[in-house]
C-alpha cells in the first residue's frame, strides 16, 4: 500500500486533523480519485458510479457475475493515541478526525489521511485486484 510523504506523515502524527480538514480531502483529493477510477471502469465497459454517502463518498463498480464491488472513504471520529500513563483511559483523551476507506476484499478500514488523489486511485485498484480474485 502506497504511504503519504513524510512530511504529511508527521503532520498527521503531530497535529491531527479536523472534521473540516478530512472533509477537504474528501473533496479535494478523495473525490477526483473515485471519479478517475470511475471514468476508468467506464471505458472498460462497466457502469460504475461515484455517491455520496452522509459526508463521505462511494464507488461501486457492477459486475456480470452479481458481486458488486464499494470502495468508502468516510470521516471518522477517533480518540488521540496515549502518550502517557494518564492518557490511557478513552474518556480522558482528545479526540481527531482521520480519512478512512473501505472496500468489499474483506480488509478492515484503514487510515487513508492525507493520500494524495494518486494515491487513493492506487488504492482503490490494489482492493479492486484483491476483490476480484476472490
Amino acid at each position: 500500500m502506497t504511504t503519504p510523504p513524510l512530511a504529511e506523515q508527521l503532520k498527521r502524527i503531530l497535529a491531527p486533523a479536523s472534521r473540516k480538514e478530512i472533509e477537504r480531502q474528501i473533496d479535494r483529493a478523495g473525490l477526483p480519485a473515485l471519479e478517475t477510477v470511475r471514468a476508468a471502469l467506464h471505458a472498460e465497459g462497466l457502469v460504475a458510479q461515484v455517491e455520496r454517502e452522509g459526508a463521505g463518498l462511494i464507488l461501486t463498480a457492477p459486475t456480470t457475475h452479481g458481486r458488486d464491488f464499494h470502495y468508502r472513504l468516510d470521516a471518522r471520529e477517533r480518540p488521540r493515541p496515549a502518550l502517557t500513563a494518564l492518557e490511557v483511559p478513552e474518556r480522558s483523551r482528545k479526540m481527531e478526525w482521520r480519512l478512512s476507506a473501505s472496500s468489499d476484499d474483506a480488509t478492515r478500514a484503514r487510515d487513508v489521511t492525507g493520500f494524495t488523489q494518486e494515491q487513493l486511485v492506487a488504492d482503490v485498484l490494489g482492493h479492486l485486484e484483491r476483490w476480484r480474485s476472490r
